[in-house]
């Protein structure tokens, strides 16, 4: 080790927790300076006495920081003290000038980022948990902030959530668990003026509703819905993996089928279904096969998975619509957790369905290590 140069060490002791990386200044005079190069950071405030001491340590590194992950809040009350708040948001400025390009900050409550946080233009990677937002929106400029991650996040109203975003324009990838919105029930502006983002790539959203409106432009989109307001166009989609909340089945799949339509370039879709259906037969499920077929279908369409398959006649009625109308349709997978005796009518239901594709193989994955293969449809 000592015949290693020093940036071949600090390397290596970038792989290590900060705590345990910074303890080598220990071992020799030779080590002592080493952590002054880091460039990455790995940080909780458990380990500092107070505040003041932990935002120092990070901030008096001479060098530029690249990366800082940071758990803190150990030391802040719920409700800030005026001081606490102010060395907070000190400390979020101070770090817009090392250039910080990731930060993954991870606050022990709730706590509302301060405008030293908005400071910080360089951020390429950003990574959010249990923090609120300011209302307002001249101070939101994130240019260069490719990757997005939130977690129990809060926004004052969707306005806020919108002007967040619109602040975030080259953003390609974003991911997004537990968001709130305050005062989601209080009328709010028209969204007919939200712009979707630009650059987006992927979507990974747990809730979809609240943000549809800019993710229209996404390529890969993994999501969970519970009611849908509106059914904008999604012209660069190609992959799709939605979990479905609706409850009430003519409800979910009629909805759905309507969805497709509204993404034309479709070519993988993987549904799941959270809830069972309200009935599993009966004269109440009003299936009604859309008069135009979506253009995914007719022309994208490859592969399709059905998963949480119960054998509703809902969901037997939409497996049968996508088997009959996907023209290019190359593999479909119907996962199912049922019992043994129960999959026999639902297996031979679909194995005679007409296949609308030539080259579709219909496979049935049925959680017991039997795999059935369905042969070329003539």
């Amino acid at each position: 080790m000592e015949s290693l140069p020093d940036d071949v060490l600090c390397h290596i002791l970038s792989f290590l927790p900060t705590r345990d990386a910074v303890a080598t200044s220990l071992l020799s005079k030779r080590w002592k300076p080493l952590w002054l190069s880091f460039r990455s950071f790995d940080l909780d405030d458990n380990y500092f006495s107070d505040f003041h001491r932990f935002s120092n340590f990070v901030t008096s590194s001479p060098q530029s920081i690249q990366s800082l992950r940071l758990t803190c809040g150990s030391h802040f009350t719920f409700e800030f003290e005026d001081v606490e708040e102010d060395a907070f948001d000190l400390f979020l400025y101070r770090l817009s000038f090392k250039g910080i390009q990731e930060l993954d900050l991870c606050l022990v409550t709730l706590i509302e980022l301060p405008f030293g946080f908005y400071t910080c233009n360089n951020l390429v990677t950003l990574k959010l948990d249990n923090v609120t937002f300011k209302d307002g929106s001249s101070y939101i400029n994130f240019p260069l902030l490719k990757s997005l991650n939130l977690n129990d996040v809060v926004f004052g109203n969707r306005a806020n959530m919108f002007d967040f975003f619109c602040g975030c324009p080259n953003v390609e990838d974003v991911e997004v668990t537990s968001l709130s919105i305050v005062n989601s029930r209080i009328p709010q502006p028209p969204e007919e003026g939200v712009e979707a983002l630009p650059k987006l790539v992927r979507a990974k959203i747990s809730e979809l509703h609240s943000m549809l409106p800019l993710l229209c432009n996404a390529q890969f989109l993994y999501a969970g819905v519970s009611y849908w307001c509106c059914n904008p166009t999604f012209h660069n989609l190609i992959h799709m993996d939605i979990t479905l909340e609706l409850i009430s089945c003519d409800v979910m799949w009629n909805w759905f089928a309507q969805v497709l339509q509204n993404c034309p370039n479709l070519q993988n879709l993987t549904v799941q279904k959270k809830y069972a259906c309200v009935k599993k037969h009966g004269n109440d499920v009003h299936w009604k096969d859309p008069q135009i077929i979506p253009q995914c279908l007719s022309s994208r369409l490859k592969t399709f998975k059905f998963k949480s398959f119960n054998d509703f006649d809902c969901e037997v009625q939409f497996a049968k619509y996508i088997m009959q109308n996907s023209k290019v349709l190359q593999n479909m997978t119907i996962h199912t957790t049922l019992d043994i005796d129960l999959k026999h009518p639902m297996l031979e239901t679909l194995s005679l369905c007409p296949m609308g594709s030539a080259t579709c193989n219909l496979h049935f994955d049925l959680e017991s290590a039997q795999h059935l293969r369905r042969p070329t449809a003539l």
